[in-house]
């Protein structure tokens, strides 16, 4: 199975890192501080080669440090079993670019990640209880990875979902030669999501079953269209609201999954749902590799807060498992080897600054 691990990591002008090195040949790398140190920002910066963009909102600021002009990411990664390389980032007034070296090193498809990563924040409650439009992206760019087909079903989709929208908005009273196509893209796109929650429920009911107070939940998923109606009778329903409107409210546009407890949405404290999602990236990871997908490297932001030592310990050991590299945040180092792992590597990150403690 295809692997990649990072070697070195370069950080100049990223936030409040002005510059900053990381070395390591370890699987485990913990990064501890203050809030603000620059914890996050490591984990931000390998999450910008990968994907070419940041996870973190505007709330944040801009990308680039205040005192440069520009920011500058490389990171150096091994690769089995292919050769190694570099990937770099830069972001400046013109915008943002990302170069691989040696080029054409890797068979690189535009609409996957460069290099895979799967990613926990420290704000997991925005996954579980958000907008459902955060959870659509989460599952169809899951599903996407898995089955390679649904980013052409998803592009098909959206394009008729325009189309008949803007019919709508014109106030076209017939709109029948889009409907047809719209039920079939609809349909192909709905089994598609399905099959994947479908595969992802057994992974995530084991993963679970280590967490008592997980017992009972189960995962629920909401088309867009009630339950026990065809899309073509529930689009007949709420065709007049429609064409007051001026938009579609029926369909994969407005699906969602959600966790449920006796048959309803499940209420969750803050630290359940950080162990949920957590299991949902895992279950997520075992369906991939299932598909033939590389190893994914970890970036788990603030693992310790809202847990208990004994969850923390459980959950690190499941990450561990998958035999990935790891790069993990926390406030406060940890204190028992055990949490660390056997190959582990500890920075204090201060003001921006690295330091590798022995």
């Amino acid at each position: 199975m295809r692997t990649y691990r990072l070697v070195s990591l370069d950080i100049d002008g990223l936030r409040n890192i002005e510059r900053a090195r990381l070395d390591t040949d370890v699987s485990a790398v913990w990064l501890f501080g203050a809030n603000g140190a620059g914890k996050s920002s490591v984990l931000e910066a390998l999450y910008l080669l990968a994907r070419g963009r940041t996870y973190r909102g505007r709330k944040f600021g801009p990308l680039v440090n205040r005192d440069q002009s520009r920011t500058r990411i490389k990171g150096s990664f091994a690769s089995e079993p292919d050769a190694p390389f570099e990937v770099r980032f830069v972001q400046d007034s013109k915008g943002a670019q990302r170069e691989i070296r040696p080029p054409g090193v890797l068979d690189h498809d535009p609409d996957v990640p460069l290099i895979p990563t799967k990613l926990v924040t420290d704000n997991p409650q925005s996954l579980i209880e958000g907008d459902p439009q955060l959870r659509r992206l989460f599952l169809d760019w899951n599903t996407s990875l898995w089955n390679d087909r649904f980013k052409g079903q998803r592009y098909t989709f959206q394009r008729l979902l325009l189309q008949r929208n803007a019919a709508l908005k014109a106030k076209w009273k017939d709109t029948a030669q889009w409907d047809s196509l719209f039920v079939e893209a609809a349909q192909s796109i709905d089994e598609s999501r399905r099959a994947f929650l479908e595969g992802l429920r057994m992974p995530f009911l084991c993963l679970k079953a280590d967490f008592p107070f997980l017992d009972d939940l189960d995962l629920e998923y909401d088309p867009g269209w009630p339950h026990g109606l065809a899309l073509t009778e529930a689009m007949d329903a709420c065709r007049d609201q429609e064409r007051s409107r001026g938009f579609t409210l029926r369909g994969p546009h407005r699906a969602d999954f959600y966790l449920s407890r006796d048959g309803e949405r499940a209420s969750l404290s803050r630290g359940q749902m950080k162990v949920v999602v957590s299991l949902l990236q895992l279950a997520c990871e075992q369906l991939h590799r299932s598909a033939g997908a590389p190893r994914s490297i970890w970036l788990l932001d603030d693992l310790q807060a809202e847990l208990d030592r004994n969850h923390v310990r459980k959950l690190w050991s499941l990450f561990v498992e998958t035999g990935s590299q790891i790069f993990v945040t926390g406030v406060s180092r940890p204190s028992d080897p055990l949490d660390a792992g056997p190959s582990a590597a500890m920075f204090h990150v201060e003001h921006g600054v690295l330091n590798r403690e022995v």
